[in-house]
């Protein structure tokens, strides 16, 4: 086996334990994100939201950072806002050019037994979304998997060569595959 084999076979590992580990923190978060959507609570929030444009002009993004009250006690949190190109006024586009988002609100997600873990997005949807993502992480954690397994092989039938070379006593080089073995001397 050669470095620039073993290298690649590192990578492969590599890549194949992050696809697995990042698959089992989605599950894991999908488990819990599940398990708050059975008694979820909802209020309205605050929200303020701070945009910013990609370099090529086509992606919106930008964090909503949101406020809520709950039995009088303030909470906040903070995620990716929903992309609003597409259901935004020509007036909010131009706000969200010059970084002035306007501030709305929305409707807000939250556990009742502790509503600092909140959402904008209900909890079943973003159970559903981190599954996705869970299912596509380890799916190629397996595709690493079997170009590993092929590599090898390939690596395998390549290093056995020809049969190789014989070397008698006397020194004299002996091909196996050159010789004819119904020839007698």
């Amino acid at each position: 086996m050669n470095s620039s084999w073993k290298s690649i076979a590192g990578s492969f590992l590599l890549g194949m334990v992050i696809a697995f580990a990042y698959g089992g923190y989605c599950y894991y978060k999908a488990s819990q994100d599940s398990a708050l959507a059975q008694n979820e609570s909802t209020t309205i929030a605050h929200v303020s939201r701070m945009s910013r444009v990609s370099s090529n002009n086509s992606n919106w993004s930008g964090k909503c950072i949101f406020s809520f009250v709950v039995n009088g006690t303030s909470y906040a949190g903070h995620e990716i806002c929903p992309d609003r190109k597409t259901d935004a006024s020509s007036q909010e586009t131009l706000m969200d050019i010059a970084g002035n988002g306007q501030d709305f609100t929305a409707t807000v997600y939250y556990d009742p037994a502790d509503p600092s873990t909140n959402s904008l997005l209900e909890f079943g949807a973003r159970s559903e979304s981190d599954s996705i993502r869970a299912r596509l992480s380890i799916g190629v954690g397996v595709i690493f998997i079997i170009l590993l397994v092929l590599g090898a092989a390939v690596v395998s039938n390549l290093s056995k060569g020809d049969g190789g070379i014989v070397v008698d006593a006397e020194g004299t080089v002996i091909y196996p595959d050159k010789t004819d073995s119904d020839q007698q001397k």
